[in-house]
């Protein structure tokens, strides 16, 4: 695997383009080449949301 986003011609995530290379993350995962709209509309929201929580949420305390 290379760090060139040119190595694959299938998109990577928005987390996987950011990730340090080398790193595997869950976002990292190609997504599929055929998607219902329902399927990437559900997607799409989980998505935001996971975001909206990350950068909201308050601080961890341990």
């Amino acid at each position: 695997m290379s760090c060139d986003p040119k190595w694959n011609p299938r998109a990577l995530t928005a987390l996987a383009a950011t990730a340090p290379c080398g790193v595997r993350t869950y976002g990292a995962e190609l997504e599929p080449l055929t998607k219902s709209p329902f399927d990437s509309n559900i997607i799409r929201i989980l998505r935001n949301e996971i975001e909206y929580q990350h950068e909201y949420a308050p601080p961890h305390q341990d």
